[in-house]
């Protein structure tokens, strides 16, 4: 998101970063960042007056990094400047009077951690659709279900594969596709062999960003068997690809399918493999939902609309400042 603002904002506002880290070489050269793994407040304050910042855009991530935030917000309310907070995550906000915005990932996470009120929105995250776009007349005859993900404890749990094995153990014509890589793989794998649909499934562990388009052209459906999710942006991918999405009612995912009926009860792998199967026996109702889904993250979920919502929110805090 950082990025992204920078890139498309970077005509009307220079934009400088503080962080506290780095990666070695840089992931995005080019941008002015500063790294401070422990701030001192007195260097701190003297950098931040140095700086002389117009307007603050702090990305609160919370927990761990709390004693971080902790200093730099104490110098940060030194300089009476209008500060942005984004909420990017399932977490409360770093609640202060010298805060002028709070702005959440989902309305899920604004309604259970923030509050309503004129300080207080939410601007989705927007995706570069350019490269998560359906090749047109281009479908593939195996009948593949999908999920896109780290598989790690933050989203997923060792139940996530129950609901591909039970669609594949009833429909064995389907195929699956589990991207990603992580602590879950293995146990995933073990769960399969167990199972014995082995065959049914293709595991590719860790891939290239540039190739998820293609393996997104070979779904039907998209799964999400998440335990918690605040937004998700392999779903917007999906929909901009014009698959329908499907998954566990947890989180932020409700905003984003925006249909209850394709959403399961939390963990419940028998009701929503049953959702599964009966969209698989519906190409009519798949294609209906598949154009839904481009429309709909083209509009709330595209690079365009976050850049315009921020572009906004940025001048009316300096417009209040003067």
């Amino acid at each position: 998101m950082v990025v992204d603002l920078i890139e498309n904002l970077g005509e009307r506002y220079q934009h400088k970063v503080i962080t506290s880290y780095c990666p070695r070489p840089p992931a995005y050269p080019g941008i002015d960042v500063t790294e401070l793994r422990t701030p001192e407040p007195t260097n701190l304050l003297s950098l931040l007056e140095k700086l002389n910042p117009q307007l603050i855009h702090l990305h609160y991530w919370g927990d761990c990094d709390l004693p971080w935030y902790e200093i730099m917000l104490s110098a940060i309310k030194k300089l009476k400047c209008p500060v942005i907070q984004n909420i990017n995550t399932p977490i409360e906000p770093y609640k202060a009077d010298y805060i002028s915005r709070y702005v959440y990932v989902s309305k899920y996470v604004q309604k259970k951690f923030g509050e309503e009120g004129p300080k207080h929105l939410t601007i989705y995250p927007g995706s570069d659709f350019n490269l998560f776009t359906k090749k047109q007349n281009q479908e593939n005859s195996t009948e593949y279900l999908g999920m896109v993900y780290r598989l790690e404890c933050d989203k997923l749990n060792e139940n996530s594969i129950d609901v591909f094995i039970k669609v594949t153990q009833k429909r064995p014509q389907t195929k699956v596709l589990i991207i990603g890589g992580g602590t879950y793989l293995a146990p995933y794998k073990k769960k399969v062999d167990a199972a014995n649909v082995s065959a049914n499934f293709k595991f590719t562990d860790y891939v290239d960003y540039t190739s998820l388009p293609s393996f997104y052209e070979k779904m039907k459906i998209f799964v999400a068997p998440v335990w918690k999710e605040s937004f998700g942006q392999v779903s917007p991918f999906a929909m901009n690809m014009e698959l329908p999405i499907v998954g566990y009612n947890v989180g932020g995912l409700a905003e984003i399918v925006n249909n209850p009926d394709l959403l399961a009860e939390p963990g419940n792998s028998d009701q929503l493999a049953e959702i599964i199967i009966t969209l698989l026996n519906d190409p009519v109702r798949r294609e209906k939902i598949a154009k839904e889904n481009k429309a709909r993250a083209q509009a709330l979920f595209s690079l365009e609309s976050m850049n315009t919502a921020y572009k906004t929110l940025y001048a009316e805090v300096l417009e209040n400042q003067k």
